[in-house]
């Protein structure tokens, strides 16, 4: 899930295999109905080894007061700015604008069940006004670019591919580093790295290919966004065979000791033959 989403969000379930995270129906794994009305909580996972977003999910009925304290204060009690508002049916709209007048649901019966209103989540973009570090690399794996047009079509970084590293902060602890393309990132980005690169303080620079490293040097100096030649990915190399010649030639070796051996034994049972003989 994206770092930068707001905290709550309001939808019709996009699918219909999410678990409500209040007590009692998680202990009873009650699901969230396709196009039932539900509230999302933007929570962090993290366990010393991974460290990413995810959203809790609760049936609206289940909607607690404090997530609904934070809708208001966080929309300046308009619930017309509530995330996702736009996107949900009259009906449901109008149990939103209860909610806010009472600081919880107010029927708790309701579901909305609107499938035709189910989507996939809108995804969220904005430029990173906080970073506090960046890196250039190729990417060592695919990873989500955060860049805006690739973001909406969730396109991705696949392997190889240059990339600028934007280290953010968040919850007031903790740090996470957030990716886009090198030919997605805006002219806020390129400001700031620019900076970044003149105080010696961008990573990664001098790692990378010489024909790379040139391109983002010209980017620098250019203020304009310059793309790296195409670089081909290498398949991983084949482990290789043995020819047939050598494979002969093994074969004939084994040979060699079989007939070795029969001629030991035959000399051991003629000797045993004439040592026996009275």
């Amino acid at each position: 899930m994206e770092e930068d989403g707001p905290k709550w969000r309001l939808e019709h379930a996009s699918t219909g295999l999410s678990v409500c995270q209040q007590a009692a129906c998680k202990r009873s794994k009650a699901l969230i109905a396709k196009g039932e009305l539900r509230i999302g909580t933007r929570a962090l996972f993290d366990n010393d080894i991974e460290m990413r977003y995810y959203i809790a999910w609760r049936h609206w009925a289940c909607a607690t007061k404090h997530q609904i304290q934070g809708l208001k204060e966080t929309t300046e009690n308009d619930p017309t700015k509530a995330p996702g508002y736009d996107a949900l049916s009259p009906e449901s709209q109008e149990q939103v604008r209860l909610a806010f007048e009472h600081g919880m649901p107010v029927d708790k019966q309701f579901k909305d069940i609107r499938e035709d209103l189910a989507k996939d989540a809108p995804k969220y973009g904005q430029e990173y006004q906080n970073a506090m570090a960046y890196k250039v690399d190729l990417a060592a794996r695919a990873a989500a670019c955060r860049g805006k047009d690739c973001l909406s079509k969730q396109i991705k970084i696949t392997k190889g591919e240059l990339r600028l590293g934007i280290l953010i902060p968040f919850d007031g602890e903790h740090a996470s580093t957030v990716y886009k393309h090198w030919k997605c990132i805006s002219a806020f980005d390129l400001a700031n790295v620019t900076l970044f690169f003149e105080r010696d303080s961008i990573e990664g620079v001098e790692e990378l290919p010489e024909e790379v490293q040139a391109a983002v040097l010209e980017t620098f100096q250019t203020g304009k966004i310059v793309e790296p030649p195409e670089r081909a990915i290498e398949p991983p190399k084949a482990k290789a065979k043995k020819s047939r010649s050598k494979k002969s030639k093994a074969s004939a070796k084994d040979g060699e000791v079989d007939v070795t051996v029969v001629r030991l034994a035959a000399s051991l049972g003629s000797l045993f033959f004439y040592s026996s003989a009275p």
